[in-house]
């Protein structure tokens, strides 16, 4: 189940299979039709590039958006189209390669798109398998837990956190636990919030950003002590993308900042003290980060955001105000600046959290937003950190982010955790 989906046999595998199949269906003695098969792979191409445009694929997944992609989507429409139209024809032999043409299109699409972001690294990650050092529930209930009491890294648990004040209806969450979750004199201890992006699921950050080994790598530097880390659902399904905001998508912001703290307060004895919470996230999570961070300063004392946008946004281009506002605000125009991350900043925020902000350098949307709002930052005297990587878009950029900043972040938390227990 530890297979690589992103090097190794498979990719190459699903590659040789997948053009082997097409070639053969559509080599045919004297070759004929090419004029046909030609108008075939013409019009396949372009209800890809429609449709993708229609929907804006480019600005949901990103400013590196291969345009490559175009064309690994339209050639299993393409082999589905010559199948079609030449099946009469075709003995069974070829009938069956065509079918599987189509299908190993597909899955040659989907694993190029998958490569390209590191999004599931194995096939255990495809099929849903439960993620690293993750243990069931009861594991860590009072009657079990010191059986844990030993370990030497981080635990994860699945939960169900009820929407009790917003009434947000969210899939289950997830909670990494540090060794010192599981010593006998446990602190009290402050958490950190990771929020995905979209399109995905509470997982992501955990099975394609490695944020477990990264804050294993923290707690063994610090006795075993690192802030809680809880992955939380934010949209609600996985194309669901409410930004964050309460509005007619669900009431995101009060799920996050009400119900998951009292949650984790209630069952896994965490900090409810002044600012002893961080967040991350990346990018519609990066968004989120920033943007939460800034309107709950008496909540989090430091964010960290991979790859946001400049604020919440449900749409593109010329028409995006107005979009915005009617779908992410239902219409409530006010909204839209009380959640631009820029006018929180230049309203002189008392006691702002500490601002990390991450982007790939290929990632050239996301440059010029976190550099712009940095500099807003400063002027308002902000501390504010602003590190430009290799990469673009991916998870791989994530996990870079994540080894080079988690550290600082959590060192914020478990700073102002420590003076709010003091205090």
């Amino acid at each position: 189940m530890q297979l690589s989906l992103v090097s190794g046999p498979v990719p190459v595998a699903v590659t040789i299979a997948a053009f082997a199949s097409l070639v053969f269906v559509l080599a045919e003695p004297g070759g004929r039709r090419w004029r046909q098969t030609a108008g075939l792979a013409a019009a396949s191409l372009g209800i890809v590039v429609a449709i993708g445009t229609a929907v804006g694929i480019e600005h949901r997944v990103g400013s590196t958006f291969p345009q490559t992609f175009f064309v690994w989507a339209a050639l299993p429409l393409f082999a589905l189209a010559v199948a079609v139209h030449r099946w009469r024809d075709w003995r069974w032999t070829r009938r069956a390669v065509g079918v599987g043409s189509v299908l190993l299109l597909v899955a040659f699409g989907a694993d190029s798109v998958n490569e390209h972001y590191a999004y599931l690294p194995t096939v255990g990650d495809a099929i849903g398998r439960p993620v690293e050092d993750q243990v069931p529930t009861r594991a860590v209930t009072a009657t079990v837990r010191p059986a844990l009491a030993s370990t030497r890294h981080g635990v994860v648990v699945s939960v169900e956190i009820p929407g009790v004040v917003s009434h947000f209806r969210a899939r289950d969450a997830l909670v990494w636990l540090p060794p010192a979750y599981f010593s006998a004199s446990r602190p009290t201890l402050p958490v950190v919030e990771m929020i995905a992006g979209v399109p995905g699921d509470p997982s992501n950050l955990l099975r394609a950003g490695h944020a477990g080994r990264v804050a294993d790598a923290y707690a063994a530097g610090h006795a075993g002590v690192a802030p809680i880390l809880v992955f939380p659902d934010q949209n609600g399904s996985f194309l669901g993308d409410t930004e964050c905001v309460d509005g007619p998508r669900g009431n995101a912001e009060t799920y996050l900042t009400v119900d998951v703290p009292r949650y984790l307060a209630d069952h896994f004895h965490a900090s409810t003290l002044g600012r002893t919470w961080g967040i991350a996230g990346y990018s519609e999570g990066g968004t989120c980060a920033v943007t939460l961070a800034l309107r709950h300063p008496d909540r989090f004392a430091a964010f960290l955001d991979m790859a946001g946008d400049a604020h919440p946004n449900a749409a593109d281009g010329a028409a995006e105000r107005r979009l915005t506002i009617a779908r992410l605000y239902g219409g409530a125009v006010g909204q839209y600046d009380a959640h631009d991350p820029a006018t929180l900043l230049r309203h002189a925020i008392p006691d702002p959290p500490a601002a990390l902000l991450a982007v790939g350098r290929d990632d050239r949307r996301a440059v010029v937003s976190a550099v712009h709002l940095a500099a807003i930052a400063r002027e308002q005297h902000v501390a504010a950190t602003v590190h430009i990587g290799a990469g673009g878009h991916t998870f791989a950029f994530v996990h870079r982010s994540l080894v080079d900043l988690f550290p600082l972040l959590a060192d914020d938390v478990v700073r102002a955790a420590a003076g709010s227990s003091v205090a």
